[in-house]
């Protein structure tokens, strides 16, 4: 067979190369049988590789869930010591292998119908050398998506080449789908904590520096220094003071009885005797208008609304506004601590006129469930608590409780010029003068204090309570402070349970999106696989991509002679050899009622006849 240039030759049509003689074989009964002829037959190898594939790229697509179910919510290994297998690292690195070894399945999958589905269209059309470097690269050349022929001539094939690149993407959206977040866990645990002891005093009351025989008047009248910070600090934040915590983060709760204050609104009869030293005190002052004034009562006070009572002036004097005298000659004030801590000689309330409002505060047993939680080394707790007045005897203890309270409050504020006047209480030095009434005007005056003494960002800290929810509430805050001092606490402190938290990192699997990742790769895995399936139906034959099938279908004079000057196989080809056009079918067909049984191979459109399943060739 020769092979010349169809622009010399009139009679081509179709193609640049014409065929000018043919080497048809022609049969003898004999000869036929001598003839080995090609077998018609898809052989098991290619459907069992797509379907294979395709099973198990979705087995391991399912294994990737099942992997990632068991590790969501498991806490993450801290120890990233090299080799150990259940670390982050290697557990993710698990995941990523599961990602590979599926997209690696699917890819494959497809690429074997893909190689199935290009020889339906090779007999079809004729394609361009150039197209048909492109479709037989496609899968392994990225650049064979730029060639125009490919493009518009295996439009199926460049969908099934695409998504055999675009597979690499599970392995970058599945793992995505298990991240790593922050988690916080409780475990319970049996703890011994600190408790305070309410009745033991002795670190917090002195009582050799009391008023008793020394000085009825003494400012911290046997307080000791530990419990005067204690007040000092609580007082001026007006919220209860820290500690250190035990252990760090966690939470536990408490029951437990001791002090508070109630200051319920005062009964006519006190009232009365509160107004008598309000009107004693105002006196002394100039007749001012006194904003606030506290006091803890003397014992015939609280007899007959104070009617026999006749100390009044002397009480004022001594008990609302005089500092301490050095002989003791001073009148003597009760206090809360009376009688080496007798309650019988005792008293166990504070009477307090606030403006208009009167109250008479007194000392309760009360019971208190807290719950303290860590947060660092610094254990608080938490508001809002649960508290009870129960009506039980109060415990000797519970009175230096009330003496400290009774030391800080007792006293008198009034308005003066364009601010305010005390003395005794340490009122002014808390968060509670915020709750007197102001006048709105410059200079105080009988309808209350000047508006400047008061500013807005004080008021703002009373939060609308009255003066008797203050102190209540400030009393109960030096309650729960005596927890922050370990001089305090119960020896041996109480076994309780505790909370202990902590803040581990956790895996956190989305499985929505690993499931519509891996589900339209297996979709688009699936629909391949149909075409290819068609594909080996129409073709009666499974294809291949290989060397082998490349030269099996290139037997042809007319390319041996088309490729003169090109053996080396050398990239790039000539422009006359790549835009050459080919087809597979049969070579030189001249129809089979002559004898003849021909050759299939690629050949120029005028050499090639359409080969259709089960025709004889060789």
């Amino acid at each position: 067979m020769s092979f010349i240039n169809s622009s010399l030759d009139p009679k081509s049509q179709h193609t640049k190369y014409a065929t000018v003689s043919t080497h048809d074989i022609v049969l003898t009964p004999d000869s036929r049988q001598s003839l080995r002829q090609v077998e018609w037959g898809v052989n098991w190898k290619a459907p069992v590789k797509m379907v294979g594939l395709l099973i198990a790229g979705a087995g391991i697509a399912l294994g990737h869930h099942f992997y990632y179910h068991y590790l969501d919510k498991k806490e993450v290994s801290t120890d990233d010591s090299k080799w150990n297998l259940k670390s982050q690292q290697w557990e993710l690195r698990y995941g990523n292998a599961f990602a590979f070894l599926a997209k690696t399945c699917l890819a494959a999958s497809i690429s074997v119908a893909y190689q199935q589905h290009i020889w339906t269209t090779m007999r079809r059309k004729s394609i361009a050398i150039s197209g048909l470097d492109a479709t037989f690269g496609a899968t392994k050349d990225l650049f064979s998506f730029l060639n125009t022929s490919f493009l518009f001539n295996v439009k199926v094939g460049v969908a099934l080449a695409a998504l055999t690149w675009l597979m690499a993407l599970i392995a970058v959206v599945t793992p995505a789908t298990l991240t790593v977040i922050p988690s916080s866990t409780i475990t319970p645990q049996a703890l011994n904590v600190p408790m305070v002891d309410y009745t033991n005093v002795s670190s917090l009351f002195f009582l050799d520096d009391s008023n008793l025989g020394v000085d009825a008047n003494t400012v911290d009248n046997g307080i000791s220094p530990l419990l005067s910070r204690l007040m000092a600090a609580t007082a001026s934040t007006l919220d209860i003071l820290p500690m250190v915590a035990i252990p760090p983060a966690a939470n536990y709760s408490l029951h437990f009885y001791a002090p508070s204050l109630s200051c319920p609104s005062a009964p006519a009869n006190i009232t009365t005797v509160i107004n008598q030293v309000a009107n004693y005190t105002s006196a002394i002052l100039g007749n001012r208008t006194i904003s606030f004034l506290a006091f803890t009562p003397q014992d015939e006070m609280r007899i007959d609304s104070g009617i026999n009572y006749n100390l009044y002036e002397s009480f004022v004097n001594s008990c609302i506004g005089a500092t301490s005298s050095v002989d003791g000659s001073q009148f003597y004030c009760n206090g809360m601590v009376e009688a080496w801590l007798d309650d019988s000689g005792s008293s166990p309330y504070i009477w307090v006129k606030s403006d208009a409002d009167y109250y008479s505060c007194e000392l309760k047993d009360t019971s208190f469930n807290i719950t303290f939680n860590a947060t660092g080394n610094i254990q608080t707790i938490n508001h809002p608590y649960d508290f009870q007045i129960t009506g039980l005897p109060l415990k000797n203890g519970y009175y230096v409780h009330g003496q400290v309270l009774s030391n800080w409050l007792s006293g008198v504020v009034w308005g003066m010029f364009e601010g305010m006047a005390s003395t005794r209480t340490r009122l002014l030095q808390t968060s509670l003068y915020a709750a007197l009434k102001t006048n709105g005007q410059i200079e105080s005056n009988a309808s209350g204090i000047a508006e400047a003494a008061i500013p807005a960002a004080e008021k703002a800290l009373t939060r609308g309570l009255t003066m008797g929810q203050l102190i209540e509430e400030l009393s109960r805050n030096l309650t729960l402070s005596y927890f922050s001092s370990d001089r305090t606490w119960l020896p041996g402190g109480i076994n309780t349970t505790v909370n202990i938290g902590r803040t581990p990192n956790i895996y956190k699997y989305n499985s929505t999106n690993l499931a519509w990742a891996y589900g339209m790769a297996i979709a688009a895995t699936v629909i391949s696989v149909v075409i290819g399936m068609r594909a080996l139906v129409v073709n009666g034959i499974s294809h291949g991509t290989s060397f082998s099938s490349i030269m099996c279908s290139t037997r042809n004079e007319t390319l041996d002679n088309l490729t003169i000057g090109s053996s080396l196989a050398a990239e790039p080809l000539g422009k006359e050899v790549e835009e050459t056009e080919l087809k597979f079918g049969l070579l030189n067909g001249r129809g089979e009622n002559h004898g003849l049984i021909r050759r299939v191979g690629f050949g120029v459109a005028g050499e090639v006849e359409t080969l259709r399943k089960g025709a004889s060739c060789y």
